[in-house]
């Protein structure tokens, strides 16, 4: 019984061992299957960590190829030394630009290619670098070639440091240095010539200072500083406004400080306090400060002292009003004497003429003729007198006419021909081929100064010849200087006395002659009369054997050569309006009509549009040869329709608008002229002055064009009104006085250039150019300054005139008499 329980028990332990058994069987093949695919997973990560580390050994190498490519083809110095300076590494462009092999470079310390002034100044540089862990910085070095030349290079420089026993130190430099040799002298040439540039305007006595934004002194340069008795350290912090101006300058110098911060520049004169509290006049040339950015941050004055200026200034103003009220008396002494001799004079002569005719005896008719002498005398010296006064007071205006000079000259010379009758003289006649009948001038004042020359050489020329010689050399296409030549054979002047002989009330003949009676002002008159029209005279003279005076007087030629009143040439260019068509640009049916009307009778076509609205629609659409547009309309007005047309790109954009306007102001009319009208008939207007504006656009060119002229238009000069200003400052009359003195001074001027010119003396030419481009700038004609200036340059340095500098002088002379006529034009404006 006891075995059997034995047996169970060990037959129960036994089940149990051969459970634990086969459970632990199956553990260990879980496991055993569980080390598998983990050895299969750790195969694959394997064999994919090796591809990977392999293909990012061949991008590493191919990194390293390119660095390599990079850095062996760079433009640029590379190079890399120890913390020592010596040198471990440089790519093949550093050799090129040395001209050093590398063997010759490597191993080197980096010193030995520095300019050896700069070395210790380099070292300097590093070591500070070094100190405040300076990583990346710039600097520039002048490198020092094999064959001794300067290379100066930009480089960017990288220290690198480590951890070394504790403590960071330098291991290594890299650099990368590009050639900036070019790049460093031109920017040492613009700061030596700034430095020049402030060193003229210092001994040019002009004070610079600078102010911010809110009027703050940045720096006040020494000649400022002298200026008003401050130094620069005093002035910087200061508001420049309430240190240097008065009171009453402020409100003007806000203004001027507004526009300044809108980028304009600009030139006034202020009255300015010193530090002792003196005041003075300054010229200021103000302007903005921009920082690199562009942004304007401040402003910088020019000053100019002016003092002296104002105070001559000042002097010559009332010596000018002290003069003019000289002036004024004396005109009207003038006057009242004039008038007062006049009369019993006119009665004087009439009575003789009636006495000649009531058959007096030869003693009588002795008496008479010594009346008539003496009154004839008498008035030809009041005239001489209030000539001059007319002349001397502005009152003498130069016509621009069409006149016959052959008409002119024959009379002239049949006058003095018939007073020689008495004398054994021939009065003699020549007129050169290259003088046209028909010129543009004053006919009236030719005759004065012909008749005035003439007449002198006729008072001192007993026998002989008096000769008078014409000729022509053209100015330009529109323009010729003709010249008059009068030859005498009388009693000559010395040379001594020739400067004496246009002064006034000067007789340079002996006292007891009794030809020199007269007032001394017959050739002054000449003289003046030729300052008028921007002529000359000159004079030579031998004792005993005669005068010469040249003459010579710029005059416009006349375009049409031929009489255009002549029918067949009117009814030729008739035919050729009669193809126009007209326009007309009017809301009133009345007026529609009568313009209407007037335009059939003309045989030319015409349109009519009610207002400017309908005339731009038809603008748009149709072409016309004229359009006549009134000004005031409903919808739109002819201000506005004439601008609308003159922008449009249509075949009516350049063709003559004619306003047609009741209003007789002159506002009215300038304005029709500024929107783009060419012209203004004013209403009520006849047939005949609506037909005079047609023909001035088109029978007028018609003609011009059958004659063939091959004329250009003249040329358009038009002065530089900043000039005027930065100049003149608005002071009128001292501009009128610079104005007056070109236009008597140009005349003479222009003809010794052109001499010299024509003679082919260069150095003449350069001459000439030298002494007269600064006045053109004083007139506001920079252009013709420069161009002045061009030419006497290439003169000094080549002493030639090539094409280009040829053709600005042939084109300066062609621009001349447009030149003098707008000078002339700005004085009576002035005036």
């Amino acid at each position: 019984m006891g075995d059997i329980v034995k047996f169970q028990l060990l037959e129960r332990r036994f089940n149990r061992e051969r459970l634990a058994r086969k459970e632990a069987e199956r553990i260990l093949e879980e496991k055993a299957s569980e080390l598998y695919q983990a050895n299969e997973q750790l195969k694959q990560l394997n064999e994919s960590l090796e591809v990977e580390i392999e293909e990012r050994s061949e991008d590493l190498r191919q990194t390293k190829v390119r660095y390599k490519h990079f850095v062996e083809t760079a433009n640029e110095i590379i190079y890399e030394t120890t913390a020592e300076g010596i040198i471990t590494y440089v790519n093949p462009f550093a050799s090129k630009m040395l001209f050093y092999t590398n063997e010759e470079i490597i191993g080197k310390h980096f010193l030995k290619f520095i300019v050896k002034d700069f070395r210790k100044e380099l070292i300097q540089y590093y070591e500070d670098c070094i100190r405040n862990n300076v990583i990346n910085s710039y600097l520039e070095i002048p490198a020092l070639r094999k064959d001794m030349e300067v290379l100066w290079v930009g480089q960017s420089v990288t220290l690198d440091f480590e951890i070394l026993a504790g403590k960071r130190q330098l291991v290594g430099v890299r650099a990368i240095a590009r050639d900036i040799t070019d790049k460093y002298y031109a920017r040492r040439k613009l700061e030596l010539s700034e430095e020049k540039y402030r060193n003229i305007m210092e001994h040019m006595e002009l004070g610079f200072l600078e102010v911010d934004l809110e009027g703050v002194v940045v720096k006040a340069y020494e000649r400022f500083c002298q200026m008003t008795g401050w130094t620069n350290k005093e002035l910087v912090g200061r508001n420049a406004m309430t240190t240097f101006l008065p009171e009453e300058y402020q409100e003007e110098m806000k203004q001027i400080d507004k526009s300044r911060k809108h980028g304009v520049v600009s030139s006034y004169e202020l009255e300015l306090t010193k530090k002792s509290g003196k005041k003075f006049w300054a010229l200021i040339s103000g302007g903005p400060v921009f920082n690199e950015k562009g942004e304007i941050v401040g402003s910088v004055g020019i000053h100019y002292d002016i003092s002296e200026q104002k105070r001559i200034q000042a002097e010559l103003t009332s010596a000018k009003q002290i003069g003019e009220a000289a002036r004024k008396s004396e005109q009207q002494f003038l006057a009242n004497i004039s008038h007062e001799i006049r009369t019993p004079l006119n009665a004087i002569i009439g009575m003789s003429h009636l006495l000649y005719d009531a058959d007096p005896t030869p003693e009588q008719k002795e008496y008479l003729e010594m009346i008539k002498y003496s009154a004839n005398f008498l008035y030809l010296l009041i005239s001489d007198v209030l000539d001059m006064s007319k002349i001397q007071a502005g009152q003498l205006d130069v016509k621009e006419e069409a006149f016959d000079i052959y008409n002119l000259l024959r009379t002239i010379q049949k006058t003095f021909q018939f007073k020689a009758q008495e004398k054994d003289i021939d009065v003699q006649l020549e007129i050169s081929s290259d003088v046209e009948r028909m010129y543009v001038g004053d006919e009236v004042l030719l005759n004065q100064i012909l008749m005035n020359v003439v007449g002198n050489a006729e008072k001192f020329t007993t026998n002989g010849i008096i000769k008078i010689e014409v000729s022509a050399s053209d100015i330009d296409e529109t323009s010729v200087f003709v010249h008059f030549k009068i030859t005498d054979s009388g009693i000559g002047v010395s040379e001594d006395k020739l400067s004496d002989i246009f002064k006034k009330f000067k007789q340079v003949h002996n006292e007891n002659d009794v030809n020199t009676e007269g007032t001394g002002l017959g050739l002054a008159i000449v003289k003046q009369l030729l300052k008028l029209q921007n002529g000359n005279v000159t004079v030579s003279s031998e004792v005993g054997k005669g005068t010469v005076f040249d003459i010579f007087i710029p005059y416009r030629k006349y375009q049409n050569k031929f009489d255009i009143t002549d029918q067949k040439t009117i009814i030729e260019a008739v035919k050729n309006i009669s193809e126009l068509k007209i326009l007309v640009v009017e809301d009133n049916p009345i007026n529609q009509r009568y313009v209407g009307a007037v335009l059939k009778r003309l045989g030319i076509a015409y349109e009519i549009a009610e207002n400017g609205k309908v005339a731009c629609e038809m603008t748009d659409k149709n072409s016309y040869d004229m359009i006549l547009l009134d000004i005031q309309m409903p919808v739109m007005n002819g201000y506005e329709a004439a601008k609308y047309i003159r922008k449009t790109d249509t075949p009516n954009k350049s063709i003559p608008i004619i306003a047609l306007t009741a209003s007789v102001m002159a506002i009215v009319q300038n304005k029709a002229i500024e929107s783009g009208m060419d012209d203004v008939l004013s209403k009520p207007f006849t047939p005949a002055d609506l037909k005079k504006k047609v023909e001035k656009y088109y029978i007028q060119p018609i003609i011009e064009l059958l004659v063939d002229t091959g004329k250009p238009p003249i040329v358009s000069v038009e002065i530089d009104s900043e000039v005027i200003d930065s100049v003149y400052n608005g002071d009128k009359e001292f501009q009128q006085i610079v104005f007056e003195s070109f236009a008597e001074e140009i005349a003479p001027q222009v003809e010794k250039l052109r001499d010299a010119y024509n003679s082919k003396d260069i150095e003449a030419v350069g001459k000439a150019a030298h002494q007269m481009k600064p006045t053109f700038g004083m007139v506001g004609l920079p252009k013709y300054q420069k161009d002045l200036e061009t030419i006497e340059k290439k003169i000094k340095a080549d002493n030639i005139l090539p094409e280009p500098e040829e053709q600005l002088l042939k084109d300066f002379l062609n621009d001349v008499p447009q030149i003098i006529i707008t000078i002339k034009k700005t004085i009576e404006d002035l005036k």
